[in-house]
């Protein structure tokens, strides 16, 4: 009896890790499929000469492919299905 409860809290654990799992990967790929640009600034020292410091700024772009962020939704929206999904209770 006592290991029929810790099975299905072990997988009610485990479908609530899926659900949250699934939420940040939806979101991920949505926020790909708005944003599929994602722009930094590299900072370096060009000069270092005593008080004097000089700084190059260069913007650069990292292109996130469409279909990243599509398959990200995908998988997202797969766990949360699966997350919702009641574990089998075994007799």
């Amino acid at each position: 009896m006592l290991s029929s409860s810790v099975d299905q809290l072990k997988g009610r654990l485990l479908m609530k890790g899926l659900f949250g799992a699934g939420i940040v990967l939806l979101l991920a790929g949505l926020l790909m499929l708005a944003a599929p640009m994602i722009r930094y600034t590299d900072r370096h020292k060009a000069v270092d000469i005593g008080p004097l410091e000089i700084e190059t700024q260069t913007e650069r772009h990292v292109n996130v492919p469409q279909t990243l962020g599509i398959v990200a939704a995908a998988a997202g929206v797969a766990l949360i299905v699966t997350g919702r999904l009641r574990p089998e209770s075994r007799a």
